[in-house]
């Protein structure tokens, strides 16, 4: 039995929402494509953003550093980073909220001084070893548990204060190797002084 006109209609309707349904459908896979695309990119830029600011942020710190306790020509004179860093001897980062030791400061080979009192910092890189020329290191009122190994490697050490660092454990601390004269640290049975 052959198809009626109304039943050809209606079969081409019904294809015809077919098509158009298989159309909406793939311009909507196709939005939801561009628009994870779109939020993707703008993802990375926004990521790209909080390391440029993050990286700011540590410039601002070490200068503040540097300027606080240096010639502050030193850091505005100076051209190239090698003949900054290698200059600076001292660097006071004391009550500026840090969490981490800043990475500028690995970069002072000559640096003798380093004052990170009174901030929030939990560990310290075991790269902090690379001071060798460090002789006071000030580390009192921070959030400590432990000492990285690479403390025992600061060979110029004198002066090391670890004092109100609550979770700080004696056994913790590995001082073999230093030329130290002064310890200070509260821990479990009060202040400690050691030295020569």
């Amino acid at each position: 039995m052959p198809l009626t006109n109304e039943q050809w209609q209606n079969i081409a309707q019904a294809e015809k929402k077919r098509r158009l349904r298989s159309n909406l459908l793939t311009i909507i896979a196709f939005v939801v494509a561009l628009v994870a695309v779109v939020a993707g990119l703008y993802a990375r830029k926004q990521q790209k953003i909080a390391v440029q600011k993050q990286q700011e942020l540590e410039n601002a710190i070490f200068k503040a550093a540097v300027m606080r306790e240096n010639d502050r020509s030193l850091y505005l004179r100076t051209n190239t980073n090698e003949i900054f860093y290698d200059n600076i001897t001292t660097l006071d980062f004391s009550n500026f909220a840090i969490t981490d030791l800043p990475n500028q400061v690995l970069l002072c080979p000559n640096l003798q001084t380093l004052n990170l009192g009174n901030n929030t910092i939990a560990t310290l890189p075991e790269s902090i070893g690379k001071l060798t020329n460090l002789q006071t290191l000030d580390l009192r009122a921070n959030q400590l548990s432990t000492l990285p190994e690479s403390i025992s490697r600061l060979s110029n050490l004198q002066v090391l204060d670890l004092r109100d660092n609550p979770a700080l454990s004696p056994y913790d601390i590995n001082l073999e190797g230093n030329k130290l004269k002064t310890f200070l640290a509260k821990l479990s049975k009060g202040e400690i002084r050691f030295g020569k």
